[in-house]
């Protein structure tokens, strides 16, 4: 039972983090580098699990 629950927050988090990036790709296109938005999404998932 616990297994199903921690895979379920994973695919949450994963679902979040995708739905974060497509809106960052949509709304602020004038950021350029994948290498900051990636950042940006590293820094939202590390305070996500503080």
């Amino acid at each position: 039972m616990e297994k199903t629950v921690i895979s379920q927050k994973i695919l949450l988090i994963f679902t979040l983090i995708l739905l974060t990036y497509l809106i960052v790709v949509l709304f602020e296109k004038d950021i350029n580098t994948f290498d900051e938005l990636e950042r940006i999404l590293l820094f939202r998932h590390f305070r996500l699990h503080m």
